[in-house]
């Protein structure tokens, strides 16, 4: 398995049509509205982090499963 990245993220929530609207307006791309972007931007930082050689021991572990990263 390999760790999604930022891009991966964004690619698969840019597609999702989640049932969200804002005073009325249904918002069709949350990475791009206003409303929604800067919530998916924090999550992607998740993303960015699992890939920093600094921050990967925080935010990944090595399955007791199969052994590999996740």
């Amino acid at each position: 398995m390999v760790l999604k990245t930022r891009d991966d993220y964004l690619k698969v929530i840019s597609k999702m049509r989640p049932n969200i609207y804002k005073f009325g307006e249904l918002i069709k791309d949350v990475t791009t509205h206003p409303a929604t972007k800067r919530v998916v931007e924090s999550h992607a930082l998740n993303y960015d982090a699992s890939h920093d050689q600094v921050l990967e021991k925080i935010y990944t572990t090595n399955s007791s499963l199969t052994g590999e990263k996740i």
